[in-house]
């Protein structure tokens, strides 16, 4: 249910980051065929759901399973393609906790056509017949983790469930005609999608490496801990060969190239003089990062 627009149209719109706050929902009318048939299922004007959180925003999608996008890299053609609802409940930092690490340890998980079609159906089952994701499961269950249940049924729902729940409000001037740099920068992003590339690359190839032993697994964590399970040197080698020649393991060098200053102590000191960045920001993503990885 996810579409992204990658042409070099000098028109376009862009979310207002400096209007959204962690877990916003964010609404999206897709282009494609299918998204055109989940309009028309549904009976709205869009196809698809996305969460913010800590600055970046997860999704649940056909061709990259589930992971984050870069929220300015993207854009739609016109204003009403994007909308972002919020809670009405104000969300505590615990509740945005659970949420976010939901989502961090949901990454790899994959997509599946029939429970997103079961979805739009009027008879659904009230349990999910496996772990695999699709887009507004995912957002509904990672609210859910947080204690907020959006929607009645989190685990068979529509993006237009979710935009109608009554649990939510618009939130306004949270979309923007994007001036000719944003769309500049909307378009020209190359690193994001090369790691999703390199990361549903390797955890395709070890779910199937692993499918012997365990049909069950789904992220990475799951991944890591089937291997610890298994205590087999042999397929340990496989899974890290698969993990080598996806090229994932080669992903710091590129941020090394676009974030010196987290590589360069005098540049990190000149820049946080400057005000350029922010340690208590820095400090956050360490954390965040660390809590994940304790997680998995």
């Amino acid at each position: 249910m996810k579409e992204s627009q990658t042409t070099s149209s000098i028109d376009g719109f862009v979310l207002n980051l400096a209007e959204l706050k962690s877990g916003d929902v964010i609404l999206e009318a897709g282009y494609k065929p299918h998204s055109e048939a989940i309009k028309i299922k549904t009976g709205s004007h869009y196809s698809h759901a996305i969460i913010f959180l800590e600055n970046s925003i997860f999704e649940s999608t056909m061709s990259g399973s589930v992971f984050t996008r870069v929220p300015n890299r993207f854009y739609v053609k016109n204003e009403k393609d994007l909308k972002v609802i919020r809670h009405k409940t104000s969300l505590s930092n615990e509740s945005l906790e659970f949420i976010t690490m939901h989502a961090r340890t949901s990454i790899g998980t994959s997509y599946s056509i029939s429970e997103a079609i079961i979805s739009s159906k009027k008879n659904r089952p009230s349990t999910k017949k496996n772990n695999s994701q699709f887009c507004s499961r995912f957002v509904a269950e990672c609210l859910n983790a947080g204690g907020i249940k959006a929607v009645d049924n989190i685990h068979y729902c529509t993006p237009a469930e979710l935009e109608n729940s009554g649990e939510f409000s618009e939130v306004q001037n949270a979309v923007k005609k994007a001036t000719p740099e944003e769309m500049k920068h909307a378009t020209s992003g190359r690193l994001h999608p090369k790691h999703q590339k390199a990361t549903v690359e390797w955890i395709k190839k070890a779910k199937k490496l692993l499918k012997p032993n365990n049909n069950k697994v789904q992220t990475s964590g799951d991944i890591f801990q089937a291997i610890l399970d298994a205590k087999n040197l042999k397929l340990d080698r496989a899974v890290a060969k698969a993990m080598i020649e996806s090229g994932y393991t080669d992903n710091y060098n590129d941020d090394k190239e676009i974030n010196t200053y987290r590589y360069d102590a005098e540049e990190f000191s000149t820049r946080l003089k400057n005000g350029d960045i922010s340690i208590e920001e820095e400090v956050r993503k360490e954390i965040s990062i660390f809590r994940l990885q304790m997680k998995i």
